[in-house]
């Protein structure tokens, strides 16, 4: 059994995808299995990961997808954390690109009540991202690569592409922040059973992965930075604007509840959007 599962939330993204898995099979730890948590696509996705599958059978992958019923990612993932076989849940969103030693950080960093937020990265400009997307660039995270498109402005947060475990270099450059980002995170699966996972009636892009991230440290759990230690790089996209999401935010954190009513399992109590909404 590996000892980690590397789940790759996606929409209609499989040109992407098809970017992003080659960075998945060049990890300097190949101890994970993979799980695609899908919220219905209708793309090329299936037979891009039936075609991963076939490539790399010594890779466990599995694809989990529910039918399109507009942004359900919440859903989805909790499918997905069900889905996976191992202790241990590393979650990327399908557009970032992996430093090869990407799931080591993650591994590295793990302990008990600690959930690790790694942020977006290095993020690329649209013509770069198109040039990888079409196979006329190559990714190769060397700091010739980053430096190389930083000065013809292809890229900004050059260096958070740099990897830097030196903790008194980290204390200084540590965010400080105590806020779940859900591109790129990780955690014990039994800490997400404890709170049962993501909020299923949260069906708006912008202040999910904050809903978890604020009832997880209702129990206690260390939100811990992981930015230039888990690295990553994000493929330009267009994404619909987030609504009212600090107004959200507020009404979130007046929630006590750690555990969600309907999320990894439905129960008969707990919270919920359309609760804190007065409904």
């Amino acid at each position: 059994m590996p000892v980690c599962s590397l789940i790759i939330n996606v929409y209609n993204m499989a040109d992407r995808l098809a970017v992003v898995l080659p960075t998945v099979v060049a990890q300097s730890c190949m101890d994970f299995e993979v799980v695609i948590a899908d919220d219905g696509s209708c793309d090329a996705t299936p037979e891009l990961v039936a075609a991963f599958k076939a490539e790399h059978p010594g890779l466990h992958t599995m694809h989990v997808w529910h039918p399109d019923q507009g942004f359900w990612r919440t859903g989805i993932l909790n499918k997905a954390f069900v889905a996976a076989r191992t202790a241990y849940i590393i979650v990327v969103d399908g557009d970032m690109l992996l430093h090869p030693n990407f799931v080591a950080a993650h591994l590295r960093y793990r302990a008990p009540n600690r959930v690790l937020a790694g942020y977006r990265g290095v993020t690329l400009n649209e013509r770069l991202s198109a040039s990888m997307i079409s196979g006329h660039t190559r990714y190769a995270p060397t700091l010739r690569w980053l430096l190389q498109h930083r000065l013809t402005g292809e890229l900004r947060g050059a260096g958070r592409g740099i990897e830097i475990h030196a903790s008194l270099l980290r204390h200084w450059l540590d965010r400080g922040s105590q806020r779940l980002s859900g591109c790129n995170f990780s955690l014990d699966k039994a800490l997400l059973a404890q709170v049962n996972g993501m909020d299923n009636t949260i069906r708006e892009y912008g202040y999910e992965d904050f809903e978890l991230g604020h009832r997880l440290s209702m129990l206690g759990a260390q939100i811990f930075d992981v930015s230039r230690r888990a690295v990553t790089y994000h493929l330009a996209h267009q994404k619909g604007a987030a609504q009212k999401v600090d107004e959200m935010k507020a009404l979130i954190r007046t929630n006590t509840e750690p555990v969600t009513r309907f999320g990894m399992v439905d129960r008969e109590r707990g919270s919920e959007l359309a609760k804190l909404l007065g409904g």
